[in-house]
């Protein structure tokens, strides 16, 4: 996934580097903050991130969620195999659920998942 994308609007560090994986560890108020202050210690102030800074971020993920995931071979054949064989399926993770059903629905999973 293209998380680059969407911290483009509001990353703003002098030292040109770009870390997306830890940046976007713990969450998306986590992640515009740390962007902003282009510091991982940015989060741990308690104060939180600007609205129009979240607000940038969901409207850029939006766009991107899923452009470029791709399937593993046979993962999908194979949750279809274990839901008709009656195994209860469900979703784990920590991707809010405003990109999460869209992502699913993309992948041909939400059907799977219900």
């Amino acid at each position: 996934m293209r998380r680059s994308v969407a911290c483009c609007e509001i990353w703003t560090s002098g030292t040109g580097q770009r870390d997306d994986q830890s940046l976007c560890r713990a969450g998306i108020h986590t992640l515009v903050k740390r962007a902003l202050a282009g510091s991982l210690d940015a989060a741990d102030d308690g104060s939180p991130a600007p609205q129009e800074a979240l607000d940038g971020f969901r409207r850029h993920y939006a766009l991107e969620n899923g452009r470029n995931a791709l399937l593993y071979p046979g993962v999908t054949e194979g949750l279809e195999a274990l839901k008709a064989k009656g195994f209860p399926m469900a979703v784990v993770t920590n991707k809010a659920e405003a990109f999460t059903l869209p992502l699913l629905e993309m992948m041909g999973w939400r059907a799977i998942s219900r």
